[in-house]
């Protein structure tokens, strides 16, 4: 089994890394967290507009259709610059969520929603 990355995943980790390294770190995780700032909601709307809130949803639900792999490399870049950003939550157990249902128009409007930046609380 080969498990070297395809080009598209390699751009991924490297867009997401770059954008982790130039926005985020402990450094700034200290300085939000010294004032008072809402971690989870500092840098949402800039990942939403590179795309990756709709990263795992079905390309026919307008999203991008990533597999794990994709997922993964995106979060690790994350994890690596302490992001307390919702992208597991929302987007890609919300996504795994709504693949699970059939499809519908309430489907559909939720997938919007969540490829648009909405959150997703799950219980």
């Amino acid at each position: 089994m080969d498990f070297t990355p395809r080009d598209e995943q390699r751009l991924l980790a490297e867009s997401a890394r770059r954008w982790v390294a130039a926005r985020c770190g402990f450094d700034t995780w200290q300085a939000e967290r010294r004032a008072g700032r809402c971690l989870a909601d500092m840098r949402w709307s800039e990942m939403v507009g590179l795309g990756w809130a709709a990263l795992a949803l079905p390309e026919v639900e307008g999203g991008l259709g990533a597999g794990p792999v994709e997922c993964g490399v995106v979060a690790e870049a994350l994890g690596a610059g302490l992001v307390a950003e919702p992208l597991l939550q929302s987007a890609v157990m919300g996504a795994a969520l709504l693949r699970a249902l059939p499809a519908s128009a309430t489907r559909s409007t939720l997938a919007s929603d969540l490829a648009q930046g909405g959150r997703i609380a799950i219980a």
